[in-house]
Formats: C-alpha cells, structure tokens, sequence
C-alpha cells in the first residue's frame, strides 16, 4: 500500500511532527527518570537521618538509665519503626563505654559509641559514630 501526499510541504510538515514529537517524549521520559531518580534519593537520606536520630535518643535513653542504676548493662529499645540494640560495658574505673546499634527496616544502619566518666557528674568523654 502507498501513501501519497498533495504536495512536499504536507510531507515535510509530517515529518517535522514526527520529530519533535519523538524529541518531546525523550525529554519527557528524561525528566520523569531524573524526578523519580530524585525522589528516591531523598527517602533515602530520610531514612538514614531518621536511623541517625533514633540512635542518638537510644544513646540518651542508655546514658538516663545508666546514670539510675550503676548495674545497667543495655537492651533494646524501639523509636517509630526503628530498633535499637544498647550495649554497656566498664572501661576503666567509674567509666563506661556505651555502643548503639540503631536499624531501620529499610536497612540502614547507624552504630554510636560514648564514653562516659560517672564520677561526682557525669562526664562525657567521647561520642562517635562508627563506620558502617
């Protein structure tokens, strides 16, 4: 089957729309691929402070309770859909080394670490976040 046209401008004019046509939808499927690409980049560092700030507020749960009872040794705590692992452990005398182990169900991970010296004031020493 043939296709003929009345005259080359109609031609042309069809292939003009069928090339910007063509150019639109690439950078429209550009900028959708970017906007999603984005997006999801975005929830993630969410997740990730939102892991770093449960930690943090597990670290001070564990200094609070530590600082109540001298025998406390850790235990597990959960912040939103956050779960923290606390750990307590003596370092040398009246000091304390406390790990934080913070999970986020879209596996993130933040892992804190202080040291503590419980003399007459609590005194912290050292805060640090380890490398995952």
């Amino acid at each position: 089957m043939r296709f003929y046209f009345r005259s080359k401008k109609a031609l042309i004019s069809v292939i003009t729309i069928m090339i910007v046509s063509a150019v639109g939808l690439s950078v429209g499927t550009t900028a959708l691929l970017s906007t999603l690409g984005e997006t999801q980049l975005e929830s993630r560092h969410a997740f990730s402070r939102q892991t770093f700030f449960a930690a943090e507020a597990c670290l001070e749960e564990a200094l609070m309770n530590r600082h109540q009872d001298q025998n406390y040794a850790g235990g597990s705590f959960a912040f939103g859909n956050v779960s923290c692992g606390i750990m307590v452990t003596a370092s040398a005398q009246n000091q304390s080394l406390i790990q934080v182990l913070a999970t986020h169900p879209q596996g993130f991970t933040r892992h804190l670490e202080a040291t503590v010296d419980w003399g007459s004031e609590p005194r912290l020493i050292l805060w640090t976040e380890l490398a995952q």
